[in-house]
């Protein structure tokens, strides 16, 4: 699009000073060539009209901050005793530091000073600019609180909504921990200890364990009804989506209008209105699909050569967060996955140096995927090799093949002695259960290069592993073709050069059992001694920490299974009754 010198002046003035919650002040600066593409006259009009009726709700004119009503935080502490702790020694300009903060936060009523039993050491962090974090170390308090395990979302899932959007606004709410009041009998627990005396906060800190999910669960009250087909939230990140500008208009409102009544204040540095492409939770979205945000990308590029196998885990995992875009993830990855295997001596080679410098050079031009479209023809390809499975998602959108995701792990050492035919079985049932929130409940093809696959679904005789496996997917509706290795090579990377890690439970699929094996397995367990103490401390004391890991159900020993892959509980075999899960 062409604009004329005179409407970019125009049109950075009205966002720079005549209503500075549309501003971006990098475009004081940044050449014109580099700044956001702008909306129409008409669009640009339209839409600080909007934002110029909603001007109450921004931080604006040194308002004071908001507070909602709608919730407050508790702290669930049960019986246990305050913990006061001693405050940590600093320096003479490190305690100016603290008092300076602790008069800005009195001033805007954050904080009260405190008589509290309860007392949590303050420290400074560090910031890469040299200045100072001021925080709480509350990981006492934290240990003896009880949890609140409301989930937050997943990334993945946030960005698989966005089909067919065209328009994206994204909010930022001020200070939003601190627009949330903790509960008065709580505020205690809070308190705080610095040199020259002890204050508790008012408003919900940063730095307890529950406050995430106390503002994940206001924001999905607020948003109910919006969440996923109006807009995605993520704590205080919230992107409001839209196919039109004109709808975009009325989501907007719509949204702006829940702040508002719900006496939630935005932040207009951090909000950005009726954008074309905009970043989200670390990613770059627009109408063709989603890529890595490229400052994150600087953070892989400027990356130091590591020195240690803790440095290579700390790059490799800075990778892996954007694997789904890169095919080839796993095959330039292998080389410094391999140091991470246990009593491998760290050893910094070409072959590793090579893999280092390619990683950090395909992660700069990364393919963009697709959207997920619900209605599209979708299909599965998936393959295994000797030491790997991995995993291609595609769809056939308006004439084109759309990459939608990658996977691909290691295999465990039980998992490398399967046969070729059980590699390939697995490498299918995991695939579907990596893509289950894309496959469940609708049509889909599997593609593979492996023949056997083709008769796993009509198993006759569900028994064995592989029955097991044919159990897995009869909730899907799927039809399994075969082609051959050469037209699969997207797939036979990954599988040979995968990037995930094994899995450290063998088989994680429910084992089929009738009641009567079950019992018999209950009576097993009580004959070793092992298994017995641990039977009989869990009934005498279930909520020992020592034996938390396990549990008792119906008299029968469990065990909690940690990956977040296959059933929540595991059944404990002992080695009498193994003939019984074969």
């Amino acid at each position: 699009m062409t604009t004329s010198p005179l409407l970019q002046q125009t049109y950075a003035s009205i966002f720079l000073v005549a209503h500075p919650m549309l501003r971006a002040s990098t475009w004081r600066y940044a050449p014109w060539s580099s700044r956001p593409p702008l909306p129409p006259p008409v669009q640009s009009a339209a839409l600080i009209r909007l934002l110029a009726s909603y001007r109450d709700i921004f931080d604006l004119d040194n308002r004071p901050l908001g507070q909602t009503s709608l919730v407050q935080h508790r702290i669930n502490t049960g019986d246990a005793v305050p913990i006061h702790r001693r405050p940590y020694r600093v320096s003479l300009s490190e305690r100016k530091i603290i008092q300076d903060e602790v008069n800005k936060m009195l001033a805007k009523v954050i904080i009260e000073p405190s008589t509290s039993p309860w007392a949590s050491p303050v420290v400074l962090v560090k910031k890469k600019d040299n200045t100072w974090r001021f925080c709480i170390d509350y990981r006492h308090l934290n240990r003896i609180t009880k949890k609140d395990v409301y989930p937050l979302p997943r990334i993945d899932d946030a960005l698989d909504c966005l089909h067919g959007a065209r328009y994206f606004s994204s909010i930022d709410l001020r200070s939003g921990y601190w627009q949330i009041a903790v509960d008065d009998k709580d505020q205690e627990k809070t308190a705080f200890v610095t040199p020259d005396g002890l204050y508790q906060f008012k408003v919900m800190p940063f730095g307890l364990c529950n406050a995430p999910a106390t503002f994940e669960r206001m924001m999905d009250s607020l948003l109910q009804g919006f969440k996923w087909s109006t807009c995605l939230c993520y704590l205080d990140d919230v992107l409001v989506f839209s196919p039109t500008f004109e709808t975009h208009l009325e989501r907007l409102s719509a949204i702006l209008d829940v702040f508002r009544n719900a006496g939630l204040q935005l932040n207009s540095s951090k909000c950005h209105f009726g954008r074309r492409q905009i970043t989200v939770l670390g990613h770059l979205v627009d109408a063709s699909g989603v890529q890595p945000d490229p400052e994150k990308i600087r953070a892989v590029t400027s990356f130091p050569v590591p020195q240690s196998a803790k440095d290579v885990r700390s790059f490799v995992g800075l990778c892996s967060y954007f694997r789904r875009f890169v095919k080839d993830f796993a095959a330039i990855a292998r080389p410094l996955t391999d140091l991470l295997k246990k009593d491998v001596p760290f050893s910094w080679g070409s072959t590793q140096a090579d893999g280092f410098s390619l990683l950090i050079t395909i992660l700069t031009t990364p393919p963009i995927l697709a959207h997920f479209d619900p209605p599209a023809p979708t299909e599965v390809r998936n393959d295994a090799s000797g030491h790997g499975i991995g995993a291609v998602l595609a769809q056939r959108q308006r004439g084109h093949d759309r990459l939608i995701a990658y996977a691909s792990r290691l295999l465990t050492p039980a998992e490398s002695n399967y046969s070729i035919t059980e590699r390939e079985c697995l490498a299918l049932v995991w695939a579907v259960s990596q893509f289950r929130p894309y496959l469940c409940g609708t049509h889909f093809s599997v593609v593979t290069n492996h023949h056997a696959l083709c008769w796993l679904s009509p198993l006759r005789d569900p028994t064995g592993r592989l029955g097991r496996w044919a159990l897995r997917l009869q909730e899907y509706t799927s039809a399994v073709t075969c082609k051959s290795g050469r037209l699969h090579q997207d797939t036979d990377c990954l599988s040979r050069y995968p990037v995930g890690e094994s899995l450290t439970v063998p088989d994680t699929d429910a084992c089929v059992c009738s009641v009567s094996q079950i019992n018999h397995i209950a009576d097993e367990q009580r004959r070793g001694a092992s298994l017995r103490a641990i039977v009989e401390r869990l009934q005498s004391s279930p909520s020992e920490r020592s034996h938390r890991s396990f549990v008792l159900q119906n008299g029968t020993l469990y065990h909690h299974n940690f990956h977040p892959d296959g059933p929540a509980l595991l059944l404990v075999i002992p080695s009498t009754s193994t003939k019984y899960v074969t």
